[in-house]
């Protein structure tokens, strides 16, 4: 018994097994009989969360105008850096790559394999057919 799962935009019946978009409209699918949730990243040991180096600089204390004015320009360096590393991001899941190339800056990613120079896209760090869905449900692995 072939099982169908219904589009949340158009109603179309779809195979969860041979889609991951309608065929009809083209909405993302996401089947609770291929996907089940799993431990959330955050809490894994492995995950290194993403740090502002001028957050940490404005919780040491009030600073002087001067320094204040030098955190600004390193808080708009980590913007300029944050952007260029979520538009890589975009690429390299557009391309099915699960690592980053290099230790990101300013974006979160899974340190399981660091001591290898390796730093793999944490929303990523599940076995799954379509990079897509992990991008809009990150802690969904294949069951």
């Amino acid at each position: 018994m072939n099982e169908f799962i219904s589009c949340s935009n158009c109603g179309n019946q779809n195979n969860p097994f041979d889609a991951s978009f309608c065929g009809k409209c083209g909405t993302l699918l996401i089947s609770a009989k291929r996907f089940q949730k799993r431990v959330d990243c955050k809490r894994c040991k492995h995950f290194r969360e993403e740090v502002r180096i001028s957050d940490v600089l404005l919780k040491e204390g009030k600073p002087s105008l001067e320094v204040y004015q030098e955190i600004v320009q390193i808080r708009n360096s980590e913007i300029e850096q944050k952007t260029a590393e979520a538009c890589l991001k975009a690429d390299l899941i557009r391309s099915e790559q699960l690592e980053w190339g290099f230790r990101p800056e300013t974006s979160a990613y899974c340190g399981a394999e660091e001591r290898q120079d390796i730093y793999e896209i944490f929303e990523l760090q599940t076995s799954s057919d379509s990079f897509l869905e992990l991008l809009f449900e990150p802690h969904l692995t294949r069951v």
